[in-house]
């Protein structure tokens, strides 16, 4: 279950990245308790997935990928964390919570959701 890559398609020395593509998995919170040092996690088409909260532990995350999974709700995210970019679109996003505790967020994708309301 080692789907570490980097951005050139070898394997990677420091495992730093994680990528998701229209698999079979239905949950990842024990996938990514062992990967705590994750900084690029990606996770695309995965609809059988019910909970994203678990990235909420990953304390080292700067760049996140959910796209093509239905979610109806962004993840939760702790005080301070290191996340620089994230990507939420396709999905079935209706409010974007307040989005504070991401202070060093500097790209938001959101596009192809329903988004009604953005709390500021």
């Amino acid at each position: 279950m080692d789907n570490f890559v980097d951005n050139r398609g070898r394997k990677s020395h420091n495992k730093r990245e994680l990528c998701l593509f229209y698999s079979n998995i239905t949950s990842f919170e024990k996938l990514l308790f062992t990967k705590q040092n994750i900084q690029i996690l990606i996770i695309i088409g995965q609809r059988d997935i019910n909970s994203f909260n678990a990235v909420s532990e990953l304390f080292q995350l700067q760049e996140l990928w959910i796209v093509e999974c239905g979610i109806k709700e962004v993840p939760f995210f702790k005080e301070n964390c290191l996340l620089r970019k994230l990507y939420l679109y396709s999905n079935e996003i209706s409010c974007i919570p307040n989005l504070e505790v991401c202070s060093h967020l500097i790209t938001l994708y959101l596009s192809r959701n329903n988004v009604t309301d953005f709390e500021v």
